[in-house]
């Protein structure tokens, strides 16, 4: 069976993860971001099945630590005024945090579909 999107559920999930976060625009952002999904790829992603998404998130949520250190690296390079760099840096650090918590809980995710289908 193909799974279906369920746009409703989406921006539910999506808006409730950017209340918990605090305001920054991110459930618009990533919606914008399924629409353009949709118009490059349309629904291709249907046909990849769960572990494949799961490993493709997996690759995002290393990336997000892996442009933070480029990005502290660009920063020693072009330091705004100081006050200003240490509010960068903090967020920067923040966000590498929760990279590496997201990557953690997809490794649990792809675990827990490994053993689910080794008791199949």
């Amino acid at each position: 069976m193909r799974p279906i999107r369920n746009r409703r559920r989406e921006r539910r999930l999506l808006l409730s993860a950017e209340r918990d976060a605090g305001p920054s625009g991110f459930a618009a952002h990533a919606q914008r971001r399924l629409e353009l999904g949709d118009v490059m790829y349309g629904d291709r992603w249907a046909g990849e099945g769960i572990g494949r998404l799961l490993e493709e998130m997996l690759e995002e949520a290393a990336d997000l630590g892996g442009w933070a250190c480029l990005a502290l690296a660009a920063l020693e390079a072009d330091p705004p005024p100081a006050a200003r760099r240490s509010d960068v840096v903090a967020s920067v650090a923040y966000a590498i945090r929760d990279g590496a918590r997201a990557h953690a809980r997809i490794e649990a995710a792809l675990a827990a579909l490994a053993d689910a289908e080794e008791e199949r």
